[in-house]
């Protein structure tokens, strides 16, 4: 089963002409810690099943949102 969304350049373009860029780039951010955080803990609990001493559960984090020039 797929979806397929549409219209979401031009949604992200009315977005960003009614609030401007500034704040939809604080939104995304926002948005991103919280997702990230959720995935980080899911994941965290995913790998207690099979710890040995905990390590690369302590490594777990996530960084600041950021854009990555290519």
């Amino acid at each position: 089963m797929s979806v397929e969304i549409k219209g979401v350049p031009e949604l992200t373009r009315q977005l960003e002409r009614k609030y401007g860029k500034a704040a939809m780039r604080i939104k995304e951010d926002r948005a991103l810690e919280k997702a990230s955080d959720y995935f980080v803990d899911t994941l965290k609990g995913e790998f207690e099943s099979f710890k040995d001493t905990g390590a690369s559960i302590d490594e777990m984090k996530r960084t600041e949102p950021y854009t990555k020039a290519t």
